[in-house]
């Protein structure tokens, strides 16, 4: 499979997610596995997300035809988001945090849309939220 083919495939499963407001498998699984990815010493790590997008979709029904066409605006970020909660050894190594928090968002919004609000809590204090959204 291309890297293009890849891309595109993974930007249909994001189109599918918006509808459906539910990960896929593979999205999930991901989403999990990336606080293992990029952080040293995680005890435990649990994510939790909202991709409610009522005000995101417009539908518009022509019944003459049968057609159903959807409308895709920008995402409304306060409903977007993904955030992670880990508990962390705090010997661990866990140099270059700032690099941490950007590769973390990166692979979220490479899953999923650029448009989405990443949260990361580290032992119960919000130790990074997505600015640019």
């Amino acid at each position: 499979m291309s890297k293009s083919s890849t891309e595109e495939q993974v930007r249909e499963m994001a189109k599918l997610t918006l509808l459906t407001n539910k990960l896929n498998p593979i999205q999930e699984k991901n989403l999990k596995l990336y606080p293992l990815v990029f952080f040293n010493g995680v005890k435990s790590a649990k994510m939790d997300f909202d991709l409610s997008n009522d005000q995101m979709i417009e539908s518009v029904e022509d019944r003459k035809e049968l057609e159903i066409t959807y409308q895709f605006n920008k995402a409304e970020t306060k409903h977007l988001r993904v955030s992670y909660h880990l508990e962390i050894d705090e010997s661990a190594d866990n140099s270059s945090l700032d690099k941490r928090f950007e590769a973390i968002e990166m692979s979220v919004r490479n899953l999923l849309w650029l448009e989405i609000k990443v949260q990361v809590f580290i032992n119960t204090k919000l130790a990074y939220e997505s600015k640019d959204v």
